[in-house]
């Protein structure tokens, strides 16, 4: 029998800082718009990023070894990764590019729509994780599920090549929060979370810039 499933390394989620899209109050989450530089942090995000940054130092305290570096490709975390990862001051630290990361993908008929469509979003998770609304608007978007199944796989290669280490995800709200499900189902002993426990995912929102670690 396989052993049960449990974490052994210590996660902190940090979300990208006030980005422009953020201050345009639109949705970006396609991944080639995603990495254009016109939707990097705003002058408050990169001041978020420095502070979060200050705040992993010291949770970070006296470890022997150097955190692993998680961030989304889109411009707006890999930016908010670097100013992290400045403010260590240890120049082992690597920032990995790691795809599975990247924004939820809403659809191509929100993409630049305004940022009050999230409440629609949000409101049809809470009725069905596993499937999209009918209709063309958000057709070839992803389903909580889809983004906790990469999330998972992901997780579990972490797990698989790592023990003891503090692990810093560098991502984006809808997919932290997924994340943050994901972890806990983990140390709960199952690979993937429950409809229930997905649908529930916005009990871990998190504020631009904020770091977290993820208690489980």
């Amino acid at each position: 029998m396989a052993a049960p499933l449990r974490l052994r390394n210590r996660y902190f989620a940090l979300r990208h800082g006030r980005s422009l899209a953020n201050e345009a109050r639109v949705i970006c989450s396609a991944p080639k718009r995603g990495v254009l530089p016109e939707f990097a942090l705003a002058p408050l995000g990169r001041e978020q990023a420095c502070a979060a940054g200050t705040a992993l130092k010291a949770s970070l305290g006296d470890a022997a070894r150097p955190p692993l570096v998680y961030a989304s490709p889109f411009s707006r975390t890999q930016e908010t990764a670097r100013l992290a990862v400045e403010q260590l001051g240890d120049g082992r630290v690597e920032i990995v590019t790691e795809t599975a990361l990247r924004e939820r993908y809403f659809g191509d008929g929100l993409e630049g729509q305004p940022d009050s469509r999230y409440a629609d979003v949000w409101a049809a998770d809470e009725a069905d994780v596993c499937s999209l609304p009918s209709g063309q608007e958000r057709a070839n978007g992803e389903t909580v599920m889809d983004v906790a199944a990469r999330l998972g796989a992901f997780i579990a290669r972490i797990e698989a090549a790592h023990g003891g280490r503090e692990v810093l995800l560098v991502g984006h709200g809808d997919t932290l929060q997924i994340a943050q499900v994901v972890l806990h189902a983990r140390a709960a002993g199952r690979e993937q979370p429950s409809v229930d426990e997905a649908r529930r995912h916005r009990s871990f929102a998190m504020e631009t810039g904020e770091l977290r670690e993820v208690q489980v």
